[in-house]
């Protein structure tokens, strides 16, 4: 048994020491810091910053993505600050302090602090009646739809407070 209690403090202690290394991710953020990262084949980041920074020398703004060494934008980006990013229907949704999805003078419409990502046809609005009416937070998939919580107290023309659920269809 004390055998058995040393093994396991051991392999416990070197899991520990290991975890405790970092390593830096290509040249860093310039201009502005990550706000959200998630995965889905790649790492994508959330930037708080457009139009001024860049993520290992390639021009960010909004979003960009890192697999293994290549950085990638999506798009051009979003004009505006993402602050949390979620895959919901396949699409990765994207939700900030966000004027538009793409950069003016070629917005997508509806696309104000709430967009989606098609790797295939790029970016579009989940909100046709208009996205919300100041930044989003936070969101989260649960039991197949996804929740924002921000400031905002309208999202695609509907009251709420402060919190909305989508379910792939329409807003609540």
């Amino acid at each position: 048994m004390k055998k058995q209690v040393i093994f396991w403090l051991l392999i416990m202690i070197t899991k520990c020491v290991y975890a405790q290394s970092w390593n830096n991710v290509g040249l860093g953020m310039v201009g502005g810091g990550p706000t959200s990262l998630n995965s889905f084949e790649k790492l994508y980041i959330g930037v708080n910053c457009s139009g001024t920074c860049n993520f290992s020398g390639v021009p960010v703004d909004g979003i960009v993505t890192l697999s293994g060494n290549d950085i990638d934008t999506l798009g051009s980006g979003v004009f505006g600050y993402v602050n949390d990013a979620a895959w919901f229907n396949g699409k990765l949704i994207v939700g900030g302090n966000i004027f538009c999805a793409d950069i003016p003078p070629d917005c997508i419409p509806f696309t104000q602090n709430i967009a989606a990502w098609d790797s295939l046809t790029g970016w579009s609005s989940i909100t046709p009646s208009g996205g919300t009416n100041t930044n989003i937070q936070c969101m989260e998939v649960y039991n197949n739809e996804i929740y924002i919580g921000g400031m905002m107290t309208t999202v695609d023309g509907i009251s709420c407070n402060r919190m909305a659920k989508y379910n792939g269809t329409s807003w609540s």
